[in-house]
């Protein structure tokens, strides 16, 4: 670069201290820059890439544009350990280490707050990114809704669509074609969610296809992603793809209908359905309810947390199971004994198939619903030995010189040189956890990479193996942890329970040919980007 500014002055005297006084402070400041975060910054004591410690630019180009960062942190955390420094001011910590630091309830002390923009609203008000008083008085309304009372109240309405989930399946085994999995799972899981929610369903099951702007949640999720990567570099704006912008269009459009929904099941006014409105009716008129905006930006929320990860779930442990032929003949073996007819089937009598549930964990921790979780603002701790404040500089000494010397400079740095606001400022520590990477890491667990269920079993049952007794349970948490872990729990593992042992209370199956790869070339934006699941069913007979 000098030697062209040089030759250009030689060349032409005016151009070239023209140039030299633009874009030489330019290239003296972000010389120094990267050599600050690097070496100098607060962060700088944490191990990572170098080339992530000098720039957001890689953080933001893997993660939110390619949706590779979350399984390549499996590498980073056995290059660098438990904590990884992945752009100037983030770190990225291993689940063990990282959910009892900043996501674990801690008395008296600061919350490590959660990040509104991650979650694509203007205000901070919502069930799943509000103050912390807010989300403790919405969450107290909504836990009745995701009670055990309430499931069994609920059961009727899992029961009806699970009926016809197996009776659309039993239609479609009975074709010479594979049958795509995740696209049913996902009919029945957003059918449930619609009318737990809203009072009614989306008729996926009925019609075999989704509404669509039920089909926008899907591209929405990638979409967000994307708009965080162009609001820091918003010189790129511009050259934004076409389909990018349209999905950014249809997220938005994609809130306003759920909004309607919401409204609708709202106007009815009835607090005698066991749906979750039903609980949010009841304290409507008080103080201590929510307000019609807190249930219109809630519902959005309770559509796809409902419904996307639990179908995430299901699919995952249908791809991971016939990889163990033992557990897989185990399973069904457990499943076939224990009831003499499919009427038997109910919530109580599933929650007590212990091998069902070893298998549902097992596919939780190499699959887990969440690969990513959305990062948190450190409000300053020590981390792995190290302290990380809560606020972090991203610039250095010789900003306010070159700031003096470049009237240009101003616009080049807020480009190039800071996060957007929507990443935290350019003041604040953020940390995250790759639940992908923590949980298929060798350092917490025996044989990380293979599906093993008898890790997760008692030790009276008599499939239980010794040699995973010292894995680090520690690093499992799918539905992450704290006061803010996930309060729809206890209805995804009820609807995993029942799907998966009517289906292999009624088939047997196999992956259909070249599935073996189904998740190899998965992104990963907080969810999967999951292709079609092929598999085939064989319908066994019935006594």
């Amino acid at each position: 670069m000098a030697a062209v500014l040089s030759t250009l002055a030689s060349r032409c005297p005016s151009a070239g201290l023209l140039a030299i006084s633009i874009f030489g402070p330019w290239v003296i400041y972000y010389i120094g820059l990267v050599i600050y975060r690097v070496y100098f910054h607060p962060l700088s004591k944490f191990p990572g890439p170098k080339l992530y410690a000098a720039s957001f630019f890689p953080f933001l180009w893997q993660s939110m544009l390619q949706g590779a960062l979350t399984k390549d942190m499996l590498r980073m955390h056995a290059k660098y350990g438990p904590v990884v420094r992945v752009s100037p001011n983030r770190l990225m910590l291993d689940a063990a280490l990282g959910y009892p630091l900043g996501y674990d309830r801690h008395t008296g002390q600061d919350e490590w707050a959660k990040i509104p923009a991650n979650y694509g609203f203007k205000k901070p008000t919502a069930l799943i990114c509000g103050p912390r008083e807010d989300h403790r008085r919405q969450r107290r309304l909504l836990s009745h809704a995701f009670s055990s009372t309430a499931l069994k109240e609920q059961e009727v309405y899992l029961k009806y669509y699970i009926d016809l989930l197996m009776v659309r399946l039993r239609e479609q085994a009975g074709k010479d074609d594979p049958i795509d999995v995740v696209k049913w799972f996902n009919f029945a899981t957003f059918d449930i969610i619609g009318e737990l929610a809203f009072g009614e369903s989306f008729d996926a099951l009925k019609n075999g296809m989704f509404q669509p702007w039920i089909a926008n949640i899907f591209t929405g999720v990638r979409a967000a992603r994307l708009r965080q990567f162009y609001d820091h570099y918003t010189f790129l704006r511009p050259f934004m793809p076409a389909s990018t912008k349209q999905d950014m269009k249809n997220r938005i459009e994609d809130f306003r209908l759920s909004s309607l929904k919401a409204e609708k099941r709202l106007a009815l006014k009835d607090n005698t359905r066991s749906d979750f409105m039903t609980y949010v009716l009841r304290h409507f008129d008080d103080e201590k309810g929510m307000t019609p905006d807190e249930i219109k930006l809630n519902s959005r929320t309770l559509i796809a947390g409902g419904s996307e990860t639990t179908a995430t779930t299901l699919s995952g442990f249908i791809f991971h199971l016939p990889k163990s032929p033992q557990a897989y003949r185990a399973l069904a073996d457990e499943i076939r004994g224990a009831f003499k007819s499919e009427e038997e089937i109910t919530l109580r009598t599933t929650d007590e198939l212990v091998y069902l549930d070893a298998c549902i964990e097992e596919t939780l921790r190499v699959y887990p619903p969440v690969g990513e979780v959305p990062g948190r603002f450190c409000p300053g701790a020590e981390i792995d030995g190290k302290w990380a404040p809560a606020g972090v500089s991203q610039s250095c000494p010789y900003e306010a010189l070159a700031r003096s010397l470049s009237p240009s400079f101003p616009a080049f740095s807020n480009e190039f040189g800071r996060p957007h606001a929507n990443h935290g400022g350019d003041r604040q520590t953020i940390i995250g956890i790759s639940n992908w990477a923590s949980q298929r890491s060798p350092l917490n667990f025996r044989d990380a990479e293979n599906f093993v269920p008898e890790r997760w079993l008692p030790k009276t049952h008599p499939l239980y193996d010794a040699r995973y007794e010292s894995d680090n349970k520690g690093a499992f948490r799918p539905f992450s942890a704290g006061p803010r872990d996930c309060i729809g729990k206890n209805l995804a593992y009820a609807e995993v329970r029942l799907v998966i042992t009517r289906l292999l209370w009624n088939f047997d199956y196999e992956l259909a040919e070249g599935q073996d790869g189904w998740l190899d070339h998965q992104r990963v934006y907080n969810t999967y980007e999951k292709g079609p699941l092929l598999v085939r069913l064989r319908p066994r007979p019935q006594k």
